[in-house]
């Protein structure tokens, strides 16, 4: 006779001891997104590939990071550094991630596309994996917190040329 049912009174608690000790499935992070959740997942997908935790999102740095975006379109500059010397640091300051921290460390990577494939999630993390120094940002263990900004828009040329987006992350710990 082909196996018993219910199972053997020894067996039930091995079932139990295999369903606690499975490790948890993530979530598929949404094809073609462009989000900021989507960012994060991508980045904590990438991150889990590699071994390590995943980053909280914190809407601090959400915020420090969307209005540097926003600044970036609207002004048309594409850096780390605001014209008047703002660093990822000081609007991370700003925007109130840094209250109250005896250490701290932020990571800023950016990028922005315009026209052609549109730029995703997914595009944005692999092309940031493709660079060793971007790759190190969002592959160093030494940050626990993360906040993206996604906004339409490009920091350069003619605003109604083509579809464009500009995306910040902000990475941050707080000690």
């Amino acid at each position: 006779m082909p196996g018993r049912f219910p199972p053997p009174v020894w067996l039930a608690p091995l079932l139990v001891a295999a369903t606690v000790a499975a490790p948890a499935q993530a979530a598929p992070c949404r094809a073609g997104a462009t989000d900021r959740s989507a960012v994060v997942c991508e980045l904590n997908a990438a991150r889990a590939g590699a071994g390590l935790g995943p980053l909280q999102s914190r809407p601090s740095l959400a915020e420090a990071a969307r209005a540097h975006a926003d600044d970036m379109v609207a002004r048309q500059f594409f850096s780390h550094v605001s014209p008047e010397g703002e660093s990822a640091a000081t609007r991370a300051r700003r925007a109130g991630y840094l209250r109250n921290a005896e250490r701290w460390r932020i990571g800023e990577v950016l990028i922005w596309r315009r026209g052609g494939t549109p730029l995703t999630a997914a595009a944005a993390v692999t092309a940031w994996l493709g660079s060793p120094s971007h790759r190190q940002i969002l592959l160093s263990p030494r940050y626990r917190d993360v906040g993206a900004g996604v906004v339409a828009g490009a920091p350069f040329g003619d605003p109604a040329r083509a579809p464009a987006a500009t995306f910040t992350v902000v990475f941050g710990r707080r000690d």
